[in-house]
């Protein structure tokens, strides 16, 4: 369980050419941010036979993300909530040769949410959250761009352990959907 709130704010602190009558400590943005999530997690290691060893892992994880903006003169002010909900399966497979040698392989899937910068630049009133459908006077933000990312990964490897030598050769793919990546698409560059 975790719960995160948090109150961000912008304020004038000093200026050489401010307009006459600009209060002193003027707040020019504010707003709030709440996230919080819920994880479930269960793993076991079943014996399949000698030698041979599966574990399976298995999490849900539900998220909520609201965001409230103060309106500030002309500037509306943005509030929206976005739910996520994460399955996240993991299953590996370990198979002891001998004492000196075993082989394994592992499949597993990872979710994670957009970062709240990823969705809406709050410290600049001259941009819109990245949603589809938006009309801030009515509150209603629908279909944001910005997805959630999910990763694929498929491992494979070999294993060498003799006393006071250990060795491994581990070989991936992985497959994202979704990429959430600091360059390309939308994004501040």
């Amino acid at each position: 369980l975790s719960l995160y709130n948090a109150h961000h704010w912008g304020q004038v602190v000093w200026g050489a050419r401010l307009p006459p009558g600009t209060a002193p400590q003027l707040q020019y943005y504010e707003y709030n941010t709440n996230k919080n999530s819920a994880a479930f997690y269960a793993n076991d290691i079943f014996q399949v036979s000698e030698g041979l060893f599966v574990k399976a892992d298995l999490q849900f994880q539900h998220l909520t993300y609201k965001f409230k903006q103060t309106k500030m003169g002309a500037f509306f002010g943005h509030r929206y909530n976005l739910n996520y909900n994460f399955l996240t399966p993991r299953i590996g497979v370990n198979y002891n040769l001998n004492k000196k040698l075993n082989i394994f392989g592992n499949y597993s899937i990872a979710k994670r949410e957009p970062k709240d910068s990823d969705i809406y630049d709050a410290d600049n009133p001259d941009v819109l959250p990245l949603f589809r459908v938006i009309d801030p006077s009515r509150g209603i933000y629908k279909n944001p761009y910005i997805k959630p990312e999910t990763l694929y990964d498929w491992e494979a490897g070999l294993g060498y352990q003799k006393t006071g030598t250990k060795l491994r050769l581990n070989v991936f793919y992985m497959d994202f959907d979704n990429e959430i990546v600091p360059t390309g698409g939308i994004t501040d560059d």
